[in-house]
């Protein structure tokens, strides 16, 4: 009876669950929990969908924003179509004329929530006597990181992005669970897994791309086993299946990864473009006319080597304009240190860098990657092997973004689902040594100071990012500026 008993939270964790449920809702109403009030930009969903029954692919361009790409005289939208089939199925209880953007941004968050608690909990960092450094993990990825400051305003590119790192937490909890429970290695599992990154997929390609390499990695392992010459003996644990099984999972998968491939195709006619620069109304006119920033992105490229340094900067180093001595304390800043910054990557906003927001994630990680050639885990069950694969794939839309033409400071949350499985590994991997280092007093002082310093930055950044936030109404930018701020003169957001 116990042991039934336990299959189940306990209410307490309900409860902790619907108070960070609340506490989502005032970040992204900016205070204001009336969740069908509309936000700029973000009814676009409820268009595509709307547009979508009907039977067609493009928008109307005075409902689809600023982020519109001209493709053979008509409009189309670039965002992942994941997030207008959830808007879809909210059409069986409120009609799309019905504002709910809120309520499409709430959602994927709380999804995010309940993704890193199954995966801290299936690690076992939350019992124990090191128990604590799981309770500050999870509070720290809950409102302590970047997750936070970019739940206001709650439009198309903040849903995506939302639903894209949410799903990645199932995801990799799904893929933990799958490394240390050898019994979940089913049929059944390997097709939700595929399932999975589909959804992903259909959220936001770059989290996409490293979903589906895992399992493209995974697909190979799974065939090829049996010889025993082969380099990937070492992942002998994982199950055999039939011709007919590995048939179901091929099938599966493909679908999963086909669906946006089929959503590019009947939007702009390729299945292998997302984002047609040359077609974007920012650079063109459409009819093969560039303006002068259009020419300078397309001449030079999109994905460039020389972004790399000034990116890393972008994302990691702190400058002397994040810090200011009265409230908020912590600003986002412009200053950048290469000097030729700006000459390819005009398209940057204001950023903290991830050494102030995430600083206890960092450090975790960076455990983690010093321990990893260190004994640690279950070797009979190749958990550190099927690890290294999920740890690493999620390099991919990292090395994608440093390398990438735009800096935004929402990008930093697809730093995500790396940074949090490092975390948890790096607790995992010292979880069964004896006198380690995180369990003297100065290391578990630092860690709170670094979590405490997390929460106070990424709440002032929510601040100022929707104080000087263009798509934020006006009236909420002066209340949040009068309560929150003291001594400093913010003018008119920059115009997109």
């Amino acid at each position: 009876m116990r042991k039934k008993l336990n299959r189940y939270p306990p209410f307490s964790l309900y409860l902790v669950f619907a108070i960070l449920g609340l506490y989502y809702l005032t970040l992204i109403g900016r205070f204001n929990l009336n969740i069908f009030t509309p936000e700029s930009m973000g009814g676009i969903n409820a268009h595509v969908w709307q547009r979508f029954i009907e039977g067609f692919w493009d928008v109307d361009p005075t409902d689809g924003g600023f982020e519109l790409y001209l493709h053979e005289g008509r409009y189309y939208v670039y965002f992942g179509f994941f997030p207008t089939l959830v808007r879809g199925l909210l059409t069986l209880f409120y009609p799309t004329s019905v504002h709910l953007e809120r309520l499409e941004l709430l959602i994927p968050a709380l999804l995010w929530i309940v993704g890193i608690y199954l995966m801290i909990k299936e690690f076992a960092l939350l019992s124990g006597k090191r128990a604590f450094l799981g309770w500050t993990l999870l509070i720290v990825l809950a409102i302590g990181s970047p997750i936070v400051y970019i739940l206001t305003p709650a439009h198309v590119y903040h849903i995506a992005i939302i639903w894209s790192v949410g799903l990645a937490a199932i995801y990799n909890w799904y893929f933990v669970r799958f490394v240390l429970r050898p019994n979940t290695r089913t049929l059944s599992n390997f097709v939700i897994l595929g399932i999975l990154a589909g959804m992903i997929t259909l959220s936001r390609a770059t989290l996409g791309i490293s979903a589906f390499l895992l399992l493209a990695i995974l697909g190979v392992i799974l065939v090829y086993p049996q010889f025993k010459k082969s380099p990937l003996q070492s992942f002998r644990s994982l199950p055999s299946f039939s011709i007919k099984q590995l048939a179901v999972i091929a099938v599966v998968w493909i679908i999963s990864g086909s669906a946006t491939l089929f959503v590019n195709y009947k939007r702009f006619g390729n299945a292998f473009t997302t984002m047609p620069l040359e077609e974007y109304i920012l650079f063109s006119n459409g009819a093969g006319e560039f303006n002068v920033r259009g020419k300078e992105y397309l001449s030079s490229g999109t994905m460039r080597l020389d972004c790399i340094i000034p990116q890393l900067e972008f994302y990691f180093w702190p400058h002397g304009d994040n810090f200011v001595p009265v409230s908020p304390y912590f600003l986002t800043s412009k200053v950048t240190l290469t000097s030729s910054f700006a000459r390819y990557l005009d398209n940057r906003e204001a950023t903290i860098p991830l050494t102030l927001s995430a600083p206890v994630l960092l450090l975790l990680t960076l455990i983690s990657l010093f321990n990893w050639k260190k004994p640690w885990g279950n070797p009979d069950s190749n958990e550190k092997n099927l690890f290294s694969l999920v740890y690493f794939v999620w390099l991919v839309p990292i090395l994608f973004l440093i390398s990438y033409w735009a800096a935004c400071l929402r990008y930093t949350v697809d730093f995500l689902p790396f940074l949090t499985l490092g975390s948890c590994l790096a607790l995992y991997q010292i979880k069964g040594l004896k006198n380690s280092i995180i369990d003297t007093m100065p290391f578990k002082l630092t860690i709170v100071a670094l979590a405490l310093t997390s929460v106070f930055v990424v709440h002032s950044t929510y601040l100022i990012y929707a104080i000087t936030n263009i798509l934020v109404p006006p009236q909420d930018r002066d209340f949040l500026a009068s309560k929150f701020t003291s001594g400093i003169q913010f003018g008119p957001p920059p115009a997109k």
